[in-house]
């Protein structure tokens, strides 16, 4: 087994990217490991950045691809001179499961590979994997060079409860209230109404992007213009596993919830809500028409991904925690306390500023 730097470029290795993803044959399946997603995203905030450098690892048994490992390198420095460096999954807490692009073979063998190669070829650096579930090829990883930390909680709604019986049956008794008067609100309003979109046209995403913007500010997202170039690229690249569930009254957009869809899973990432129509609820009747439509498609999960959001609990949904995981050498483990004392000594000045 060997392990080697591969290109983006590489016409070999995107055909066996492209084949694997749309057939469904990687170990982690979702839209992350897509190359529109990983492609876009190295354009927008690698290939622009200064302090970081694509590192593609491509590991191999007899010339046939075992595994992808989707990196990039995160430089600090202290003046002219490189302080430290970390490796880290491509789109990093943008991907909510970021993973090896595995194949065949055993994840432990290839894992340890490429511990291997980052001992032997950047012995200075630190891996820093975020959002392990369970289920990541990562996950098997341990040992005194890997520390493990608590991570976040994702959630994920089993669309049999929808497609088996009544949403209702299934939420907690708050949401079961506000499901049933959102639909009696449709039913007796025609000016009421819902529809959903694969491959959303560019008008329907500019004004899930205002709206985000209107009702977080600056804590939306799409505050920074270079994130909306990003996320119009990445539609127009995911075709048709890009979608987006609009609610209007009387013909004017109300709601807008939108996400990723790919192999049998509805990934809900962004919402949008015109304010002038806050008291109709039209978020809760967008969830609820969106749940029951990828039900009756056939769709496996609704899936509300990493956060801890009140409302998502009400869905009664599988809860599951995720781990975050760092690997370093001793160097690295050197330039890491070093970096962490920089950066804690920073903060100490920057509070003392703050109060003079």
């Amino acid at each position: 087994m060997t392990v080697r730097r591969a290109h983006i470029d590489d016409a070999d290795l995107m055909s066996w990217w492209n084949i694997a993803y749309e057939s469904g044959s990687l170990r982690r399946n979702t839209f992350f490991q897509s190359p529109a997603w990983n492609r876009t995203w190295i354009r927008h905030f690698i290939q622009t950045q200064h302090r970081r450098e694509l590192l593609l690892l491509l590991v191999e048994d007899s010339d046939n691809i075992l595994a992808l490992a989707p990196f990039y390198i995160q430089s600090m420095a202290l003046g002219p001179i490189r302080a430290w460096r970390s490796i880290r999954w491509i789109a990093e807490r943008l991907a909510q499961y970021p993973d090896l692009l595995l194949v065949d073979g055993d994840a432990e063998r290839v894992w340890l590979a490429i511990q291997q190669y980052i001992s032997e070829n950047m012995p200075d650096a630190w891996l820093s994997l975020s959002d392990v579930l369970p289920d990541s090829t990562a996950a098997c990883m341990h040992g005194a060079a890997w520390k493990r930390m608590p991570g976040e909680v994702y959630y994920r709604l089993d669309l049999s409860v929808a497609r088996d019986g009544d949403l209702t049956d299934h939420v907690c008794a708050h949401m079961r209230r506000e499901i049933l008067r959102s639909r009696k609100r449709m039913e007796s309003n025609p000016g009421l109404t819902w529809e959903y979109h694969e491959a959303p046209s560019q008008e329907i995403l500019r004004r899930l992007i205002e709206l985000n913007r209107a009702r977080f500010g600056t804590a939306s997202w799409f505050h920074h213009e270079r994130n909306i170039d990003f996320f119009l690229e990445l539609c127009q690249a995911g075709g048709k596993e890009i979608w987006c569930a609009v609610t209007r009254r009387d013909g004017e957009i109300a709601d807008i919830i939108g996400g990723y869809m790919h192999d049998g899973s509805l990934l809900y990432v962004l919402s949008g809500m015109n304010s002038d129509h806050r008291s109709i609820s039209p978020g809760t009747m967008n969830l609820d028409l969106t749940i029951r439509y990828a039900a009756a498609k056939g769709l496996h999960y609704f899936d509300f991904l990493r956060g801890d959001e009140a409302y998502k609990r009400e869905f009664n949904p599988e809860r599951r925690t995720s781990e975050h995981l760092q690997f370093m050498t001793q160097k690295a483990s050197r330039r890491y306390r070093i970096a962490c004392g920089v950066r804690s000594a920073w903060k100490r000045l920057h509070g003392e500023r703050d109060h003079a």
